[in-house]
Formats: structure tokens, sequence, C-alpha cells
């Protein structure tokens, strides 16, 4: 009987912690993820993108360098991405969430022909619009 208690009381602390930690559960579990196509001569030491939403005063950035950083990237409705290659905007990229909650991968495309920037986002998750 006692056993029964030590392995119900733990299994109970063990859903208290989880359920505490939900949030980072879940972007440890079901991450938004970037994914960058290059051609041409593209160099990714030149390339930034930066994030913001419609409630937001400022923007962040979740690209730099041809790594992804660690901030947050999730909100609800209209989010907006930012696009630069040699601190110039060369795309700006629309999309409305349903939910904060739903991870997407963001398929970044960006192609350098002679003296031309070409980009493009395909979006694969529940809000691909």
């Amino acid at each position: 009987m006692k056993a029964l208690i030590w392995v119900l009381g733990i299994c109970l602390v063990s859903l208290v912690i989880l359920y505490s930690f939900k949030e980072e559960v879940r972007h440890w579990l079901l991450p938004n993820t970037i994914i960058l196509n290059k051609r041409g001569s593209v160099d990714v030491q030149h390339l930034r993108i930066d994030w913001t939403y419609e409630a937001a005063n400022d923007t962040i950035t979740i690209y730099d360098k041809g790594v992804e950083t660690s901030e947050p990237y999730e909100a609800r409705g209209r989010n907006v991405f930012l696009l630069y290659y040699d601190q110039k905007l060369v795309g700006e990229f629309e999309q409305f969430k349903m939910s904060a909650n739903t991870p997407h991968t963001y398929l970044f495309s960006i192609t350098a022909r002679e003296d031309s920037i070409f980009t493009g986002l395909k979006i694969l998750g529940p809000d691909i619009n």
C-alpha cells in the first residue's frame, strides 16, 4: 500500500511539474522551424530575417547569419516576416495564424542572379494561407 501511495505521489508531482512548464515543453516538442534554400551567389552571412505581428511595437530577429535564433516567434493574427540581404529589405511576407500554438515550417528561398535578388516563402502547417 505504501508503494502505491509513493508511485501515485511521484506521478502527481511529475504532472504538476510538467503542467507548470507546459509552454517550454510545447516549444521543445513542437517548435516553429526555418529552412533556407539559397541559389546562386547568396552568402548567408549577409542574410537576416525579422518577425513582427499586428499587436507588436517592435520586430525581433529570428534568423541571422545562417543560424536560427532562440527567440520565440509565434502569435495569433497577422504575422510579418522581413527578409534582409546586405542590410536591404528584399522580401516581406505575411501569414495569418488562427492559433499561436500551432507549429509551422517556413521554407524561405533566396536566389541571386546577376544583380537581382529573388525571394519566396512556402509555409508548411495548418495556417498555410
